[in-house]
């Protein structure tokens, strides 16, 4: 996962800013918005396993605070299994508005961790240049919305799919589908791809 997330930064034009963002039951930025390579390959290499996943308050935190700290056209990547465990400031609906409102289309990468039961993988945060987030939360026993048995429902994982896939529709973003490391280096490339060919178009009405 580690070197699908570098080589997803390799393929971003060299000019890009990017900002290293990981999530558990913390947030923290690996790097700040940066175009040096090596500084943002160390950080991605710096992301461990944690225990629960604060996804809506990472998801609140980059676009009410990181992302203004990036000057120009921004996109956020979002590698997520996208099941929320933590989180206690933001909260589905309110993460959905503000996406609504920001200037940053949002691609969600979806892990599926369901059949990884406790153990699982975590990663971090990549946004481009832009923006980005990485994360692949594994919910615990014993938190609300979860099974005893350490893994999420298959209710929690419907709704995490639909919160993906909003994020992404509601920004002007797309969803991925990453179920295996082949899909998730997949569908980075393709985001990488249509981060280099995107342009604005605007008009004022008369």
């Amino acid at each position: 996962i580690h070197d699908a997330a570098i080589n997803f930064v390799g393929k971003l034009k060299s000019t890009d800013s990017v900002v290293v963002m990981s999530f558990d039951d913390r947030i923290k930025v690996q790097c700040k918005a940066t175009t040096d390579r090596d500084v943002i390959t160390k950080a991605i290499r710096r992301t461990r396993t944690g225990g629960g996943t604060r996804l809506y308050d990472a998801v609140e935190d980059i676009l009410k605070k990181q992302l203004k700290t990036i000057s120009g056209r921004k996109a956020i990547v979002l590698f997520t299994d996208g099941v929320d465990t933590t989180s206690y400031r933001a909260s589905y609906e309110d993460t959905l508005r503000l996406a609504e409102e920001s200037d940053a289309p949002i691609y969600s990468v979806d892990y599926d961790t369901s059949g990884l039961g406790t153990g699982g993988v975590h990663a971090p945060g990549l946004p481009s240049g832009r923006g980005t987030i990485l994360g692949i939360p594994l919910p615990r026993p014993g938190i609300p919305g979860t099974t005893t048995g350490g893994g999420a429902t298959p209710a929690d994982y419907r709704r995490a799919i639909a919160y993906l896939k909003a994020l992404s529709n509601a920004t002007g973003g797309r969803f991925y589908s990453g179920d295996s490391l082949f899909g998730i280096a997949q569908a980075f490339s393709w985001i990488a791809e249509e981060l280099g060919r995107q342009y604005s178009l605007g008009y004022y009405p008369t």
